[in-house]
Order: C-alpha cells, then sequence, then structure tokens
C-alpha cells in the first residue's frame, strides 16, 4: 500500500485518518498505511495482515481487545518474538494541526498474561486511556457499533442480530446518540401508551362500578336525609318539652318570690310594731331597776330605826312592868311609898323622854313610805311582765316569719341555682358529658387524686361558680355553651396533659382549658370602661354579665374567652324600651355587632317576661327570647 502523507488534501473529512503506523504489531515489524479520503479497500490472500490493520485501528482508537474478539490480552498483540511495540494513528482536523495518538504495547516477559500494560500518548504527550477516548469519542468514532466497525470475528455475531437490533445499531451508526436516543423514547412512549389504555379500560370499569354504588349510595342517602328529618323533629319536640319545663319553673319561681317579698313585709311590719314594746319593755325595766334601788336604799336606812325603835318599845316595855310592880309594892309597902312615888316620878320623866323620841320615828309615814314604795314595784314589775310578754309574742311572730322567710330562700336556692340545678337536669336527662363532668369531679376528690397535679384544678365550670345575682341565671345559661359548663381548667400545661390522658383513659369527652397560672390575662377587647359603663347606665344598662358569677381568676377567664362575659351587657326593661325606640344610637353604645352583646328585660309580665338577647343590624334590630 503507497505510504506517502495525504493529509493535503482538502477533501479528507475532519475525524478522517490520514495515516496508520504499525511497530512490531501483530504480523507487521514496520509499516505505516495512508488511507484515501473516500472508501478503502485492502486485498490479498489469508495470513497476509488484512485483518491486523482493523485491529491496528481498533487498539490505537482505545478500542478494548474484547472488540476484536481475538483476545482480552493486549500483550497478545504484540509481534511474536518481540517484547513491546506501539500503534501510532493521524486523524484529520480541519483548520487545525491533525491528531496524533499513540499506543505502546508492551508484553509480560515472565508470561504472565496479566501484567501486559500499554500507555498513551496524545501528539507527543503522554495521557491516560481515558483523554485518549473522550478525544475519539469527538470525532463521532464509534468502535462498539457493529454496523461502523464490523472485525471478522464479529461476523457470526453481526448475522445473529434481529431486526430491532439492526435498526438500533444502524440508528447508532447514521444518527448518533440522539437519534437512538429519540427511538429508545418513542418506544418508551408506545409502552406508556399501552398502559393508559389499559390503565384507560380499567378506569371505565372502575366507573360502572362506581356509578352502580353511587345509586345504592343515593338510595341510602335518601334514606338518612329521611332519618335526619325525623331527629329533627324529636330534637325539636324534646326542645319544646324543655321549653314548657322551664315555663313551669319561671311560673313557680315567681311564686316563690312573691311569697319572699310577702314574708320580708310581714317581718318589716313585725319588727315596725316590736319596736315600740321593746322600747316600752326596755323602759320599764329601767323604771323597775331604779325602783328597787330606791327601795333597797331605804329599806338600808329605816333597817336602824326599826332596831332603834325595838328597843324603845322594850324598854318601855320593861318600864311599865317595873310601875306595876311598883305599884303592887306600894299597896303592900306603905312605909316605902314615897320612895316609890319618887321613883315612879323619875320613871315617868324617864318613859315620856323615851316616848318623844320614839315618836320622833313616826313609824306609820315610814310603814306608808314602804307601801308605796311597794306598790310603785308592784306595778313596774306588772308593766315589765306584760312588755315581756307582748315582746315574747312579738320574738315569736318574728322568728315564725323568720322561719318562713328561710324556707322561701331554701326553695329559691333549690330553683335558682342555675348550674348545680342544670347539671343534675343534664345527667338525669341521659347526656354523658354532664354525667362524665360528675364523674371526674368525684375521681379528683378522692383518694389525694389532687396531689398528682402541681396547681389547683377547677371544674367542672358548674360546680366552681356562685351564682352572685340570681335575676340574671337565664342570660347566664343562654351566653355559657354547655361544654364550658361541664369543662375543667388547669394553671399549667403539664396539669393540662395529665388531666387528658385520664379523660382518655376513662374514655370521656369533655374539654380541659389551660390558663397559665390561673390568672387573669389583660383584655384588650372590653370596651365597656367604668367611664362607659356609668353614660349607659342612663340607657338602662345595669352591669356586665361578668358580675353575676362568683369563681376563682382562672375559671373567670375562661368564661370571658368562651362566653364573652366580660363583653356582654345586661339591662332592664329600660334598655329594652330604648332599644325598640331607637336602635341605632344604642346599637352603637352598647357596640353591638362588634363582638358584644346585650341582653334586656321584657316589658310587662304575662308570657313575655323573662329576657331578650338584642341584637343589631342596620334597619332595624332583632330580638330572641332567652
Amino acid at each position: 500500500m503507497d505510504s506517502s502523507s495525504s493529509a493535503e488534501r482538502s477533501d479528507y473529512k475532519d475525524g478522517s485518518i490520514v495515516r496508520i503506523r504499525c511497530h512490531q504489531f501483530l504480523t507487521y515489524r514496520e509499516v505505516t498505511i495512508n488511507p484515501g479520503p473516500r472508501l478503502n479497500i485492502v486485498v490479498g490472500p489469508n495470513g497476509t495482515g488484512k485483518s491486523s490493520i482493523v485491529c491496528a485501528i481498533a487498539i490505537g482508537l482505545g478500542g478494548h481487545p474484547k472488540l476484536l474478539g481475538r483476545s482480552d490480552n493486549i500483550g497478545e498483540f504484540v509481534m511474536m518474538g518481540c517484547d513491546e511495540g506501539f500503534v501510532e494513528i493521524e486523524i484529520f482536523r480541519q483548520g487545525r494541526p491533525n491528531m496524533v495518538i499513540r499506543r505502546h504495547l508492551k508484553r509480560d516477559k515472565g508470561g504472565n498474561k496479566s501484567k501486559s500494560e500499554s500507555t498513551w500518548k496524545l501528539d507527543g504527550k503522554v495521557v491516560n486511556q481515558k483523554t485518549i477516548q473522550q478525544a475519539v469519542l469527538r470525532t463521532g468514532a464509534q468502535l462498539a457499533n457493529l454496523c461502523t466497525f464490523l472485525p471478522q470475528e464479529k461476523v457470526g455475531e453481526f448475522s445473529g442480530f434481529d431486526a430491532s437490533q439492526l435498526l438500533r445499531e444502524t440508528e447508532k451508526a447514521v444518527g448518533g446518540p440522539d437519534l437512538l436516543a429519540e427511538h429508545d423514547r418513542l418506544g418508551a412512549m408506545e409502552a406508556d401508551l399501552g398502559d393508559v389504555e389499559r390503565q384507560l379500560g380499567a378506569k371505565r370499569d372502575k366507573l360502572e362500578q362506581l356509578k352502580e354504588q353511587n345509586k345504592a349510595l343515593e338510595r341510602d342517602k335518601e334514606k338518612m336525609e329521611q332519618r335526619k328529618e325525623h331527629l329533627e323533629k324529636a330534637d325539636l319536640c324534646e326542645k319544646r318539652l324543655l321549653w314548657v319545663k322551664f315555663e313551669e319553673k319561671r311560673e313557680a319561681t315567681k311564686e316563690l318570690k312573691d311569697a319572699h317579698e310577702f314574708a320580708k313585709e310581714a317581718l318589716r311590719s313585725a319588727e315596725a310594731t316590736l319596736q315600740p314594746l321593746e322600747d316600752q319593755a326596755r323602759a320599764g325595766v329601767v323604771s323597775y331597776k331604779k325602783v328597787e334601788k330606791q327601795t333597797e336604799e331605804l329599806r338600808r336606812e329605816l333597817e336602824p330605826a326599826k332596831k332603834e325603835a325595838k328597843n324603845c318599845l322594850d324598854k318601855a316595855a320593861s318600864q311599865i312592868e317595873a310601875i306595876e310592880e311598883l305599884r303592887e309594892d306600894l299597896g303592900n309597902v306603905g312605909v316605902r311609898s314615897l320612895e316609890l312615888e319618887k321613883k315612879v316620878a323619875k320613871q315617868e320623866r324617864a318613859l315620856a323622854e323615851k316616848e318623844a323620841a320614839l315618836a320622833q320615828y313616826d313609824a306609820a309615814a315610814v310603814k306608808l313610805e314602804v307601801a308605796e314604795l311597794k306598790q310603785a314595784y308592784k306595778e313596774a314589775n306588772e308593766c315589765f311582765q306584760a312588755g315581756e310578754e307582748g315582746r315574747q309574742a312579738l320574738a315569736d311572730k318574728a322568728r315564725q316569719a323568720k322561719q318562713s322567710l328561710d324556707k322561701v330562700k331554701r326553695e329559691l336556692g333549690g330553683l335558682g341555682d342555675g348550674l348545680a340545678a342544670r347539671s343534675s337536669q343534664l345527667q338525669q336527662g341521659g347526656r354523658k358529658m354532664g354525667a362524665d363532668a360528675l364523674k371526674l369531679r368525684k375521681w379528683l376528690d378522692s383518694d389525694g387524686n389532687r396531689g398528682q397535679f402541681r396547681r389547683p384544678v377547677h371544674g367542672p365550670v358548674a360546680l366552681d361558680v356562685n351564682i352572685a345575682k340570681p335575676d340574671w341565671i337565664d342570660c347566664l345559661e343562654d351566653r355559657v355553651p354547655f361544654r364550658v359548663w361541664t369543662g375543667f381548667v388547669t394553671e399549667c400545661e403539664e396539669d393540662c396533659a395529665k388531666l387528658y390522658a385520664e379523660l382518655s383513659r376513662q374514655k370521656m369527652g369533655n374539654t380541659v382549658y389551660n390558663i397559665e397560672t390561673g390568672v387573669l390575662k389583660p383584655n384588650p377587647r372590653n370596651k365597656y370602661s367604668e367611664l362607659a359603663l356609668g353614660e349607659l347606665r342612663a340607657l338602662g344598662v345595669e352591669g356586665l354579665l361578668e358580675e353575676a358569677v362568683e369563681c376563682s381568676d382562672a375559671v373567670k377567664q375562661v368564661l370571658r374567652d368562651h362566653a364573652e362575659t366580660l363583653t356582654t351587657a345586661v339591662g332592664g326593661e329600660a334598655l329594652s324600651r330604648g332599644f325598640a325606640q331607637d336602635s341605632a344610637r344604642l346599637q352603637s353604645a352598647l357596640l353591638i355587632g362588634n363582638g358584644f352583646t346585650a341582653y334586656g328585660k321584657n316589658p310587662g309580665g304575662g308570657q313575655q317576661s323573662g329576657w331578650t338577647k338584642l341584637r343589631g343590624s342596620k334597619s332595624s334590630y332583632q330580638e330572641g327570647q332567652v
């Protein structure tokens, strides 16, 4: 083959092989081949090295020996009897110097095929095999494609390709990787199309099944709607029954309130009648004590006079007896008559002196004065006794009135305690949440269970509030939801989690509210300041609904958050009448429609007595019976 260089010909295409040099490679000790720019044909008998040229091209362009089907050991491509050799290939590049690739082959001298090696040079510089493969790939050469490079040993393999494999190899040879990728994408799309069609068929079948199920569900829906309608009617009847019971209780409450007022009036009248008698009795006691004191003083003063008078009378009697004796002696003893007369005269003078002294005491006057004092004492004592009897009778009446008042209060307490009574009624009515609330309260109060919690646990709310204004209880019950009445309140997150765990363990659905540290939160929504309330009282507002309850700060905060007790105003009949006459002005004053609510008492009596919830609108106001 002509070995003259033909690289300068202008009809070479970029990437064409312009020179192949083999040194001690297979059958060639030294040869240089210069291919033409178009079709090159190598002709010769067997064994003259035609396949060696093909091997030189594959080995020189970085191909693996496996591509040739001869051997996997690169050392076996060195000429027999030599230890090393090389293949050098020059590739044409348009407008640039040609690229020269040299692969140096070395056979292992010890006969170890695995230690055979090769080294690379690109344009005279030592590089690795990967760099050579990248440079060859940029030229468009495809050594692994049997349509572009078919060694003699691979003819049998190539002939075994089916149409699909031939098409793929042809596409790689003609259109490069992009055409093959497009082919693969079309194949994937075709497979996806089959999958989509199968899915579409499955979905059609599923749609038919769903349609049949939908028909069955439509029938069930009609039955459920009928059931719902019946349940709503039953619920309405139950609410009407509760309303009738409520009206009966309200009438009974009104009668008890009237009885209470009558008893209070009777007690005031009895107290007014008793007061003068008590004053008179107290005056009689004072007079009696005064007379008794004067009598005692006179008794003490008369005691010496009585003793003196008694002594005088005793002496007078002795003197009279002596005179009588003397007179008797005078009749018997004449001799001594003169002496006796002298003694008698002397005794008579002494007697006269004693009588005169006795006369000074005037015993009758003293007795009269004592009798008068006794009569005054008796009259004072009788007056005192009469006053005491009157006071006792009035006290008995007052005691009876007080007993009647206490009875009325107890009856009112039993009927008006809306929270406890409501919990009892809900439990008796079969509402599980109310019964669960009482059950959990009992659990908290037993066996020291409250000791498990870090801070106090309140609840249920219905049992932890006191009604400070019984007249407002209807408004309170209307405003506070049932879930709040049966809820519990903790003061830290840890206690809240523990209580929820206990609720879950006992399978209860009650709500637990957590108010951290149990302190009231600042409330920026409270538009009803003290000054504003002072102005609203002139419109008939009596106060805020929060004033109706007495409870801990934690419970109070729950009522604020979930029942808006701090933003609900309560008024009397004047508020309802004013709202009916000028709803726009009162609506603006009461902030109705901005998260604030008001209740007004129904004007007049009868069946419309009670409370009305006032709700504002642009043109008029709406009211709902409570």
